[in-house]
């Protein structure tokens, strides 16, 4: 018999957190018949026994190359049997009853394709980003002028990222991959994650293509993870080229619901905002704050990547 979900996890280089990650799962997934994949990127010798010793009792896919989040997941899917899949990163740990809360919601609403959990750091903050708009001119304007910021409850200025939710239950136009539980014909109709991305966006990405799809997607405030950032690099430069790469994938992800002429329009819209940013950045640094530098680094990079795209 097949199980009813297919866990999917992928690692790169960290054994101790996807142990961490699958020992959650088992304690909270209750009697729903589940399966275990994990994907391990650019894998070892060391890395493959690291795993079986530490997770026992699950299906370990060695990949040569590091192929990236949605590449990963992509792999895992290929062996996977579930009616659901469950996508956690390596870094989150299930709380309570979120797998059940999240397939009984699942069932229970036809018209739903995917749902994400509410996502808590380790100390109990709400994690941003994590759910979000369909992005449009609009949304992207309230964003770069900091409307989305400074009025963070007002329908009319919310920006891309939605990080005020009032309701238990809310559809939204995407949900983090952090951890999101999609129905199987969905995830295999729309091919799963773009390969083009090896980080960054895949998610949205991903969440807008099965809405045009005729899915709906949903945040579900009484599921929950926590996620420990394990692997989050401190490295500045790294963050930087990092926020760079976040753009740029962006952009490709606007290329699914805008036209050309509005894809032209976001990127002005962009650069103002950078411009912007770049300026509160300065007085940041006037008034001795150390992250004015950092702030003032990562739009210039951010320009300079926005430069090459119009030349």
């Amino acid at each position: 018999m097949n199980p009813e979900i297919s866990v999917l996890i992928v690692n790169y280089k960290t054994p101790e957190l996807v142990a961490d990650c699958v020992r959650s799962v088992r304690r909270h997934a209750g009697r729903i018949p589940l399966e275990i994949i994990i994907v391990d990127n650019e894998s070892s010798t060391r890395s493959m026994q690291l795993l079986r010793e530490y997770c026992p009792q699950t299906t370990i896919i060695a990949s040569q190359d590091n192929s990236g989040f949605g590449r990963g997941n992509n792999i895992g899917f290929q062996h996977a049997r579930g009616r659901f899949l469950f996508l956690i990163n390596s870094d989150a740990v299930v709380v309570g009853n979120c797998i059940t809360v999240l397939v009984d919601f699942l069932k229970g609403h036809p018209e739903a394709a995917m749902a994400g959990p509410e996502v808590l750091l380790p100390d109990g903050s709400r994690q941003t980003k994590i759910c979000g708009n369909t992005p449009t001119l609009r949304r992207l304007w309230n964003d770069a002028l900091l409307l989305s910021r400074l009025f963070p409850r007002c329908r009319f200025f919310q920006g891309i990222h939605r990080d005020h939710i009032e309701h238990e239950i809310t559809e939204v136009g995407w949900i983090s991959g952090v951890c999101m539980l999609i129905r199987r014909e969905y995830y295999e109709r729309n091919r799963g994650f773009n390969p083009d991305f090896f980080l960054y966006a895949e998610d949205i990405d991903l969440c807008l293509r099965i809405r045009l799809d005729g899915g709906a997607v949903y945040h579900v405030r009484t599921a929950c993870v926590i996620h420990q950032l394990g692997a989050s690099s401190t490295d500045k430069e790294k963050k930087i080229f990092n926020s760079v790469q976040q753009q740029q994938n962006f952009l490709q992800v606007l290329e699914t619901v805008f036209t050309p002429r509005e894809q032209r329009r976001a990127r002005i819209i962009l650069r103002i905002g950078l411009y912007i940013r770049l300026g509160i950045a300065v007085l940041l640094r006037a008034a001795g704050q150390g992250r004015g530098e950092f702030l003032a680094a990562s739009c210039r990079a951010r320009l300079s990547a926005l430069e090459r795209d119009f030349s």
